[in-house]
Order: structure tokens, then sequence, then C-alpha cells
């Protein structure tokens, strides 16, 4: 049995065997390694893509007790790993009915800066001025209020502050934030307005807080 075991044939077939499966593993080594070098490669592509200074149209609404803002705009920056974005947008607001209405409304260029953590999930803070008011701000006027009490239109411009976060899904990133706003382009549309000379429509306070929601998209 054991001269069987060893005869020659037996030999013979044996190296041949372990000779195809030498060749057979050197023949698909790479292409082993191809799937995982791919996804390397993709992967190292990807994160340079992230790395890079994206622009992002978007869009916001938010809200507090007496109006509304609609914004539409561009981000710049703010990709995922970044920790920096410039936002610049049209913002429009219009006060409640039980404010004015269309009657208390105007349009402002704002200004962002916002510092924190872009990524997956994202965590940021906020300062901004209205930058149309920064380049072409109005002189101080007086207005008369039906008492016959003088009131000026004074204070910095338009200015917030605020807190945000949100979530990136694929192309879309969504936010939800917190702002504090001065408003003195309200104050001036109340000025400038016959009902409240009149006295028959309340002015609110120009500082106020606004919460709301953004989307922005990744190209």
């Amino acid at each position: 049995m054991r001269n069987l075991l060893w005869s020659p044939a037996v030999l013979k077939n044996v190296c041949c065997c372990s000779c195809y499966f030498v060749v057979l593993m050197l023949l698909t080594a790479p292409s082993l390694q191809a799937q995982p070098l791919d996804y390397i490669q993709h992967y190292q592509q990807r994160y340079v893509d992230d790395r890079r200074f994206a622009i992002r149209p978007l869009l916001a609404y938010e809200s507090s007790e007496t109006g509304q803002i609609s914004s539409v705009g561009l981000q710049w920056g703010g990709a995922p790993g970044q920790s920096m974005a410039l936002v610049t947008s049209l913002s429009f607001y219009r006060a409640n009915e039980r404010f004015g209405g269309d009657n208390i409304s105007f349009t402002n260029l704002d200004t962002s800066l916002r510092l924190g953590r872009f990524d997956d999930f994202s965590l940021y803070g906020e300062i901004g001025v209205a930058l149309d008011e920064l380049a072409f701000d109005e002189e101080e006027t007086e207005y008369y209020d039906h008492y016959g009490y003088r009131h000026r239109s004074s204070g910095p411009i338009d200015w917030f502050a605020g807190l945000g976060g949100g979530l990136q899904l694929d192309f879309l990133q969504l936010n939800a934030f917190a702002r504090y706003r001065y408003l003195r382009s309200m104050e001036q549309q109340y000025y400038n307005e016959p009902l409240w000379q009149q006295g028959y429509l309340p002015m609110p306070e120009p500082h106020q807080w606004f919460a709301g929601i953004e989307l922005s998209f990744r190209f």
C-alpha cells in the first residue's frame, strides 16, 4: 500500500495538481485585490471632493410671534470636514396680519459667517448683518406718532446671531436653527406707516427671536 502511495505515477499527479493550483492563485490574486483597491481609491477621491470649497444653493424659512422671513441664497464652504461657511441670501420679511401684514415688509441682503462642525451631522454658530444696509445705510429721520411724540430712526443696522445644526442626506442638507435678530428695517417701516402714525397699528419690539429650517443642495 505504501509503495502504491509513493509510486511515480501518483507523485507526478500530485505535482501537476500543485502546479495548477499555484498558477491559478497567481492569476486570480490581482482580481481579488482589485475590489478593495478600487474601494480605497473611490473613498479617497470622495474625501478629496468633499474637502473642496463647495457652493450650495439654499432655501430657508423662519418665523417669530410677529412675522416671517423667507430666504433664498448661496452657501460657500461648509463641506464635510470643514469648519467655516459664508452664507449670502435675499431675505424677505412680512409681518403677521395683526401687525400690519403686507403693509410692513422689506427685503435685506443677509450675509453671515458660520463656524462649527460640518459633516454628516453639523453644528454651528453664526453672526451676520444686512449687507445692503452696511453699504447703503440711510440717514436718521424723524417721525411723529398720533400723540405728537417725535421718534428717530436710530440704532445699528439689521444684524443677527444664532445657532443651528442638521443632517446631511446624500445631496440634501437639512438644518434647523434659532436666531436673535435686531430689525431696524421693520422699525422704519412702522414709522412710515400711516396706520401706526394714527394709532391703529401696534409696533413690536425690533429685537426678536426667530426659529426656522433651511434646505441646501450639493451638486
